[in-house]
């Protein structure tokens, strides 16, 4: 049984999917996928030769493509560009988005935007940020006086 499971989650991810999506898929946590690949890949009881390699060309390619690796791939390039973290602020502002919505919409992690705005240059954009934020809390203070 566990060695089916084993074989199946090395199978999931190998047809070109991530290890957060067997995390999901599975219904496993991410250490116990993380272990059961291992399991797989290092000689002993459970190792298969043909799906070790398999595995070992898939999580490659996945680390490659910068797939889901958080807001750097390779050697400090960003995974958003400034001209993409302007049009989140921007999006932040207009829309009175919060990171997490950002995150709903874009599919990239709250903190990897956060992050990506944190290092914005341009000063126009960093002023309206702060001053939206700014009336957010001043807002929200007043409305907790009200109560």
């Amino acid at each position: 049984m566990e060695k089916k499971l084993m074989t199946d989650i090395a199978l999931f991810i190998c047809n070109g999917h991530t290890i957060k999506e067997a995390v999901s898929y599975f219904h496993l946590s991410r250490r116990t996928v993380y272990n059961y690949l291992q399991l797989l890949r290092t000689p002993g009881p459970y190792y298969d030769g043909d799906i070790a390699k398999q595995l070992n060309e898939a999580l490659r390619k996945n680390s490659l493509e910068g797939k889901k690796l958080g807001g750097q791939k390779g050697h400090k390039q960003y995974i958003i560009s400034e001209e993409d973290a302007i049009k989140y602020a921007l999006m932040i502002m207009e829309n009175d988005l919060t990171y997490r919505d950002l995150e709903a919409i874009t599919g990239l992690g709250d903190t990897t935007i956060y992050n990506a705005i944190k290092r914005i240059q341009n000063k126009d954009v960093l002023e309206k940020l702060k001053k939206h934020y700014a009336e957010k809390r001043k807002h929200r203070e007043e409305e907790q006086w009200k109560r």
